[in-house]
């Protein structure tokens, strides 16, 4: 019995031969091309989304940076403001803030974009608050006051302008001071 099978798959295998059909069982030469080609369109596709996540993700990074270190900078200065006994703007990039202990805080800018904006203590310690600054101005806001008749200036108005990497933050704020300057 097992010699009846095999020569009928002899025979078959034979006539297979004879007829120019052959039994594959893998891909010819182009569809692998083909298979290629696809698969390579899908990687490069894949990659250039990747580029662009992780350039966001890059962006973001700096934005956040930059947010937190503008928000640092001028939370230091406007605490220093509302608690000042004496404050003098001494340029539009610069301002002395007297505290209630009779310590002295300077703030200032150099005015060159990409400087830092310096602090100076009572002590004469120096140190760079925020570094890539492109604008810091101290401007006092004038008011009318009914008890003087005139313009009195109880309010700062604070700005500061970071660049960080390609990300910029620019904070504005306005502070009441504790005594008219």
């Amino acid at each position: 019995m097992r010699n009846d099978h095999h020569e009928r798959r002899l025979r078959r295998s034979h006539r297979l031969r004879q007829s120019g059909r052959r039994n594959r069982s893998g891909f010819t030469l182009i569809e692998m091309l083909i298979g290629m080609s696809l698969l390579v369109m899908i990687l490069t596709a894949l990659g250039i989304s990747m580029q662009g996540a992780a350039d966001a993700s890059r962006w973001g990074n700096s934005k956040s940076r930059s947010l937190a270190a503008t928000t640092l900078t001028i939370n230091r200065i406007c605490s220093d403001l509302r608690q000042a006994d004496g404050v003098t703007v001494n340029s539009a990039n610069s301002v002395t803030i007297v505290l209630p202990d009779g310590g002295q805080h300077v703030y200032s800018w150099s005015g060159v974009v990409g400087d830092s904006i310096q602090y100076i203590d009572e002590r004469g310690a120096t140190g760079a608050m925020v570094d890539n600054v492109e604008l810091f101005s101290v401007e006092p806001v004038q008011e009318f006051s009914p008890v003087t008749g005139g313009q009195t200036t109880t309010r700062v108005r604070v700005t500061v302008h970071v660049r960080q990497d390609n990300a910029e933050t620019r904070l504005s704020t306005t502070v009441r001071l504790r005594r008219r300057i």
